[in-house]
């Protein structure tokens, strides 16, 4: 990364240095000064899961499932719009959902694996 200041007689070069993993080097004129860059993640795979019923009429869930699910690691959040015994309506977007859960995961396949685990222990059904 080199930026320069356009139209001065400073230029500002800042380069990776190879010992020191986690800074840079800024040399400006005689002044030098050690500027810390952040430490660069890959992101970690999650999914945003909006949970809804499959067809209209009074909501219930396994709630003893989702108390346990809120303790698992992977779970980053669970929440309910709607209490059990509710009526709802079926699943057609984000205005019919019944709540939401942020799952993660270290690929994408486990993301996917724990999306199934997460449906099948809410059990979420209409009566």
């Amino acid at each position: 990364m080199l930026p320069r200041w356009v139209g001065g007689q400073f230029e500002c070069h800042v380069r990776r240095a190879d010992e020191q993993p986690h800074g840079a080097l800024c040399e400006l004129g005689e002044h030098r000064c050690r500027v810390e860059l952040p430490v660069q993640r890959l992101p970690k795979p999650a999914a945003i899961v909006l949970l809804g019923a499959e067809r209209s009429g009074c909501v219930g869930w396994n709630s003893e499932e989702a108390r346990l699910l809120a303790l698992e690691p992977w779970v980053t959040g669970l929440s309910f719009d709607v209490q059990q015994g509710e009526h709802v309506n079926a699943f057609i977007n984000g205005r019919h959902r019944i709540g939401e859960a942020l799952i993660t995961g270290q690929s994408r396949a486990d993301v996917d694996h724990r999306l199934l685990e997460l449906t099948q222990r809410l059990n979420v059904s209409v009566n």
